[in-house]
């Protein structure tokens, strides 16, 4: 169980990387040349995570075939606590965060889940934003950038 200090730097750490993850999957959705057959909540996670320093990326497939790709980022962030002469300081505030980019039928969903110091989700799920899914191109497509290098 955690107090409301403890609560306070937990959304305090958890917004910055918040707006990061945004940032970079929207990022991915624009710039990112998908091509047919690839799971794009895969590639999407498997490259936030790795950039985020997160853990392994977990594959769902839900309802009516939509791919869930999620993983868990981990923060630890020292409380400043006012020194008391003989008593051990406080544990460090261990920030979790489940991230999750979601395929359903014709969008990308980016979500997260709140998760407290024991592991237990600490509220429902959050949507980020929901976009349309990009548009798949072949392999045999990438002649358009002959002569530009």
């Amino acid at each position: 169980m955690f107090n409301a200090s403890r609560k306070a730097v937990m959304d305090r750490v958890r917004s910055q990387f918040l707006t990061r993850f945004e940032t970079m999957v929207r990022e991915m959705l624009s710039d990112h040349p998908f091509l047919k057959g690839q799971c794009i909540p895969t590639i999407i996670a498997e490259r936030v995570s790795t950039q985020m320093n997160a853990g392994a990326v977990e594959r769902q497939i839900i309802k009516h075939h939509w791919v869930q790709v999620s993983f868990e980022h981990k923060i630890s962030t020292p409380i400043p606590s006012k020194p008391r002469y003989g008593m051990p300081r406080d544990e460090d505030v261990v920030t979790t965060t489940r991230f999750k980019v979601t395929a359903e039928s014709a969008f990308i969903v980016a979500s997260y889940d709140e998760v407290d110091e024991d592991g237990r989700n600490m509220g429902s799920e959050v949507r980020l934003f929901s976009v349309q899914r990009p548009e798949l191109s072949n392999e045999e497509d990438d002649d358009d950038d002959e002569g530009t290098s």
